[in-house]
């Protein structure tokens, strides 16, 4: 996906950055573009640098110019995207100055978490706390499969701790975000903050994050934050629709593909805000119905054993990123194959039970979804008679 604007003058965000980034914040407000810009710089392997080993210690500039490399980028989603937005960032009056601290970063296959935060000091008294969505990491993806059927996971409760040392810390005012599962660290988050520190928060951004179980949205703690909660999500979004969605959201025209509109590089950006459209397209619909209508067949414990039996298997291979699968995807597949072959038979009639479902589901809502395109051609053909 390219960095650049294209032929029909749409951009992204590090064309935003090119176009507005002589602007500092006290000249152009923080918006939701900044958000998401600050949110896939927190996909960056900082622990590269010592700056950001000590609070306040490290302006991206500085970064940049002295230790910023391949190990930035190594194992991220787009690397060629993260160097080409580090940059200009870095080289940017509205960018460069901003000092990125208190960085940390968690792989616990024990505790089957993946969690990563940095803070973006922006001046003395305005923070971004910027919570790193999920990684390549095969537990990362364990972790977000068990929000089916877990009330909370492991990096919700960091999140929520990570904000409170940021607090304590910090003066002035704070805001959350992140894109994918960092989306929905930062609503955690919020919500579950004590009441004086939920006063400084003047936003909290959630760029295509899964939702939460419907009992969340009808707490106390989520109705405090609610009116704060700004939440985007990509014309074909899969990710961000996942669970319970109460909160309001904003559709992004982007111009990638199905599932790779996950990626923020390609979500469309024109005159200094993102591309606005009115609703997300039918193939989103679609999944998002199929996936739920899929869930809601399966009771908690068929979720949970088809969700730990799938990372069985993957632990099998010895994994610890999808690039390690892929790296020699013959032997990785050799090996997926026999532990499926060796797994408990319970546990393979419920693999088997489970994806059935999931057929069964996907074809119900195709159906409907063709009646529904039936019924619109028929109205449509009625209406031009």
């Amino acid at each position: 996906m390219s960095s650049h604007t294209n032929s029909r003058g749409n951009g992204n965000i590090v064309s935003y950055i090119r176009e507005f980034g002589h602007q500092s914040f006290d000249e152009r407000p923080f918006c939701e573009v900044d958000s998401l810009i600050l949110s896939q710089l927190s996909y960056l392997n900082y622990r590269k640098c010592d700056a950001c080993a000590t609070p306040c210690s490290g302006s991206l500039s500085d970064i940049f110019s002295k230790c910023f490399g391949g190990s930035y980028v190594r194992h991220t989603w787009n690397p060629d995207g993260n160097i080409a937005l580090m940059r200009c960032a870095a080289l940017s009056k509205r960018f460069g100055g901003v000092r990125a601290a208190q960085h940390v970063c968690v792989v616990d296959r024990a505790e089957e978490e993946q969690f990563s935060a940095i803070t973006f000091h922006l001046s003395d008294t305005l923070h971004y706390i910027a919570y790193r969505g999920t990684d390549a990491t095969v537990i990362g993806w364990k972790e977000d499969f068990n929000l089916s059927f877990s009330k909370d996971i492991p990096s919700q409760h960091s999140a929520l701790r990570y904000a409170e040392q940021i607090a304590r810390i910090s003066r002035g005012t704070l805001i959350l975000g992140g894109h994918s599962k960092g989306g929905n660290l930062a609503v955690y988050a919020a919500m579950n903050l004590p009441g004086e520190v939920r006063s400084r928060i003047l936003r909290v951004y959630n760029h295509d994050g899964p939702g939460f179980p419907s009992e969340v949205f009808d707490s106390p703690a989520y109705r405090s934050i609610s009116s704060l909660i700004h939440k985007t999500i990509p014309q074909t979004a899969i990710i961000g629709l996942m669970l319970e969605q109460h909160e309001s959201y904003f559709v992004v025209a982007s111009n990638a593909f199905t599932l790779f509109q996950h990626d923020p590089f390609s979500w469309i950006v024109r005159d200094g805000s993102f591309v606005y459209i009115k609703d997300v397209d039918n193939f989103s619909k679609y999944t998002n119905r199929t996936l739920n209508a899929w869930l809601n067949e399966l009771d908690i414990d068929t979720r949970k054993t088809f969700v730990d039996a799938l990372y069985s298997i993957l632990e099998h291979t010895d994994a610890v990123t999808f690039y390690d699968l892929t790296t020699n995807w013959r032997r990785s597949l050799k090996t997926i194959y026999e532990a499926v072959r060796d797994t408990d038979p319970s546990v393979r009639r419920v693999i088997s039970q489970t994806i059935g479902a999931l057929i069964r589901a996907s074809a119900e809502e195709m159906k409907d979804l063709v009646h529904e395109q039936v019924l619109l051609l028929k109205d449509k053909m009625q209406n031009e008679e």
